[in-house]
């Protein structure tokens, strides 16, 4: 029944169309933004990694000027 309406009535063959093209184009843009985020994330992440291991190298430069193995021992 639903095919022969596709087929017969332009209304619903157009309606049908458009349709699925804004679900093609919906997954399209969900797509890109989830690369685009996940991208941003990962940058993000880099360089809180290189802040953190810059505070660690100057508490260990610190620790062996000092010779504080205790100190050493906290940073590893």
């Amino acid at each position: 029944m639903i095919q022969q309406w596709l087929r017969t009535r332009l209304a619903y063959r157009s309606a049908a169309s458009i349709l699925i093209l804004v679900g093609l184009l919906g997954i399209l843009f969900v797509l890109l933004t989830l690369k685009l985020v996940s991208d941003q994330e990962q940058n993000r992440q880099a360089e809180q990694l290189v802040g953190l291991l810059d505070t660690v190298d100057n508490t260990l430069r610190i620790a062996v000027f000092l010779a504080d193995k205790q100190l050493a021992g906290e940073v590893i």
